[in-house]
């Protein structure tokens, strides 16, 4: 009918929203490899995505932050802005900014660290140094304890420029966050299936982290993922993802089904489901 339903434990949701407290899902698509080159906002929302299960209140801030921004740059477009009251906004985006900023810079630490244990657990690439990086675009080399007056410095700077332009240039809304392996970012410095690996990675590490602490189950949808991924690595991640509580694979390669031990086969023919039986 065109129409989604939710039904957990046989019984029908009318919110998507109840799956957040039971549940912790991701979907990855085998465009997962340009998870590290796609623009900034794209791995914010994951990264926020992240922090708003986490992180009490961390949804409530960047709700609030996102409110003020937009009303900020709403008026920026106006053709005779006061100074004080930009001034008022910046002091607000400053004082919901700077949690939003440390939570975030914690939150890397955790996915850091879930991240170099899974490359230690499964032995798939040699490295000495892993480090996700937290990018504070234009305030780069700033400290988290200098971070509240050098932003509000900044703000104060950028004044005209963004009189002209219309809109914020610095503050959380604009950050991003960076892979580097062995001190080289992997963008730039690794091969097409060492980033489809670590982004794969990347992402699994969240949901390890989310299940760990908030003690929920696991769903894992998987599109064609292992794309490019040679049969040795593809075994391993495979292994690997199986742990979690319910994984669904989608696949166009016949050959993947060796992979599954004991798995639920269906087949997809002009858009109908079917069961395998062989």
């Amino acid at each position: 009918s065109g129409k989604r339903e939710l039904i957990i434990n046989n019984k029908k949701s009318r919110s998507f929203k109840v799956l957040e407290k039971v549940m912790a899902i991701e979907y990855i698509s085998a465009d997962v490899l340009h998870f590290f080159q796609k623009d900034a906002a794209f791995r914010r929302k994951h990264l926020d995505y992240y922090c708003s299960f986490c992180y009490l209140d961390y949804t409530e801030l960047l709700k609030d932050y996102d409110s003020i921004l937009k009303q900020k740059n709403r008026y920026l477009k106006q053709e005779n802005c006061n100074q004080a009251m930009l001034d008022i906004y910046n002091k607000q985006l400053v004082e919901k900014g700077v949690p939003l900023v440390k939570i975030r810079l914690e939150a890397c630490l955790e996915l850091e660290k879930c991240l170099i244990k899974s490359l230690r657990d499964l032995s798939i690439l040699q490295f000495d140094v892993l480090e996700l990086s937290y990018i504070k675009k234009r305030l780069e080399t700033v400290s988290l304890q200098e971070y509240s007056d050098k932003w509000t410095a900044q703000l104060a700077l950028d004044r005209d420029k963004e009189n002209f332009l219309g809109y914020t240039l610095s503050g959380p809304h604009r950050d991003d966050i960076q892979l580097n392996l062995d001190h080289h970012d992997i963008t730039n410095f690794s091969s097409r299936g060492i980033n489809r690996i670590l982004a794969l990675l990347f992402k699994l590490s969240s949901m390890d982290s989310i299940k760990e602490k908030l003690s929920v189950k696991s769903c894992l949808l998987l599109d064609d993922t292992l794309a490019e991924i040679d049969d040795d690595n593809k075994e391993k991640l495979l292994s690997y993802m199986l742990r979690y509580d319910q994984v669904f694979y989608a696949t166009t390669e016949s050959n993947d089904f060796s992979y599954f031990n004991d798995a639920c086969l269906y087949h997809v023919h002009n858009g109908e489901l079917s069961l395998c039986l062989s």
